[in-house]
């Protein structure tokens, strides 16, 4: 099956309604390095796709939360420091000329053990605002992510919204090279405290699931508590436990949860030691 008809819409709207007039069947590329790849190992074969480079959604704005339009490239995300974190991601996200293509929203739909941005985004709470020919809606991250990336028909990702950071972050991807690699484990921590004690706790852990999830157990078991040599210990052991990845090409599930436990102690460490 080839491509039999390509769309470019001018604008969002023009975008929203050819995604209602031609259904599911419409594949929605932007940078296009998930799906071309898809394509080329015959994996994904559309007879119709529209490209999104012409409607408007690469810009990062701050109006309160950091808007981050979802065509913007990982390599313009790289060169924002609004939020260090989301910068580091991005650097750490395959190699200089993908990131050049690659976007932002494209990384939310990366599959494991790749979504490197994704996986700061989910530690600051972020939220999709999605749309569709009739309006829009704002949903948490973490519900796409629950609902395995799947947005209603006709939906259409726009901005991904990330309120600043109140606290200390640290993110810490583990590969087998220093540079694009894909992860072994990715972990991305926001802690928040009053003094010596936790008052809020968002740690985000990617390579471990079929997308980036958060780790509950070990948030609960922080919040309240002084961050310390004992509760880091803890707090790690409960995220190692209570995860079971996946083996692949580039780790074993038994590797990867190890690791698990050693990055998050060595995160939290950092954070430790970091002046509030």
């Amino acid at each position: 099956m080839i491509v039999k008809d390509y769309f470019l819409p001018e604008s969002l709207d023009e975008a929203v309604t050819l995604l209602a007039e031609r259904g599911p069947d419409l594949l929605v590329m932007a940078g296009g390095t998930i799906a071309m790849m898809r394509m080329n190992e015959g994996h994904l074969l559309p007879d119709q796709v529209m490209g999104l480079r012409r409607v408007g959604l690469d810009a990062i704005t701050i109006n309160g939360k950091l808007s981050i339009g979802a065509t913007t490239t990982l390599s313009t995300l790289a060169n924002n420091e609004s939020v260090p974190m989301l910068s580091q991601a991005a650097r750490s996200a395959a190699s200089w000329s993908l990131r050049n293509m690659a976007t932002v929203g494209g990384n939310l739909f990366a599959r494991n053990p790749y979504g490197d941005v994704a996986t700061a985004l989910l530690a600051l709470n972020a939220d999709l605002r999605v749309i569709n020919r009739n309006g829009e809606r704002v949903l948490p991250l973490a519900d796409f992510f629950a609902a395995n990336r799947q947005l209603e028909p006709g939906e259409l990702l726009a901005d991904i919204l990330v309120p600043p950071p109140t606290g200390q972050t640290v993110y810490h991807k583990f590969g087998r090279r220093a540079y694009n690699t894909p992860a072994v484990v990715t972990i991305a921590a926001h802690i928040t405290r009053d003094g010596d004690s936790v008052t809020a706790a968002s740690i985000a852990l990617n390579g471990v699931a079929a997308t980036p999830v958060r780790a509950i157990p070990a948030e609960k078991m922080l919040v309240g508590q002084p961050l310390n040599g004992e509760t880091i210990t803890a707090a790690a052991q409960a995220a190692a436990e209570t995860v079971d990845p996946p083996s692949d090409a580039v780790a074993s599930g038994w590797y990867r949860q190890r690791m698990v436990r050693v990055i998050l102690e060595r995160v939290l460490t950092q954070i430790m030691e970091q002046e509030q």
